[in-house]
């Protein structure tokens, strides 16, 4: 699978590797990726706020304020909205998050730069050929041996 971090770094070196292999098109993850680090910056602002306000609440109870007055009220009704707002972040990250592997998982891997382009097999030249076609196989009905028998008869094995 890519990584999304190299992917960020080295757009269209890998775009254009990705177009030796065929048509894959990584915009839509470029453009999600900035969505999904966008909410990021968001909730990171909203944390910072909510600790902001819970450490206002926290001071105005030391220095004496009364719990129930309107100073200490509207910091808390501050503190609500901003935990509000952090828990709508939470579905959509978690769905550009789904989207984003979706589409990694989408891609192939980076080819080497030796291999030849072609989008598919037919369209790729065969340089050299490893292992063979025909694997023999024991005639049907003939009598198999197991593993040690034949160690044996070959004097790898001495039982």
């Amino acid at each position: 699978m890519l990584d999304l971090k190299q992917i960020r770094q080295n757009f269209e070196a890998i775009q254009g590797a990705l177009g030796r292999r065929g048509d894959y098109d990584l915009a839509p993850l470029r453009d999600l990726d900035q969505q999904q680090r966008e909410l990021e910056t968001e909730r990171s602002q909203l944390q910072a706020r909510s600790n902001e306000i819970g450490k206002a609440v926290g001071q105005k109870m030391r220095d004496g304020a009364d719990p129930k007055g309107e100073e200490v009220l509207a910091l808390r009704s501050a503190g609500n909205q901003v935990k509000a707002q952090l828990a709508e972040l939470d579905p959509q990250e978690k769905d550009i998050k789904g989207q984003i592997e979706t589409l990694l998982l989408g891609f192939p891997n980076l080819p080497s730069t030796t291999t030849p382009d072609g989008k598919d097999e037919t369209e790729n030249v065969e340089i050299r050929r490893w292992g063979d076609e025909y694997i023999p196989q024991a005639p049907e009905g003939a009598p198999l041996k197991p593993h040690w028998e034949i160690g044996e008869a070959l004097g790898l094995m001495n039982f």
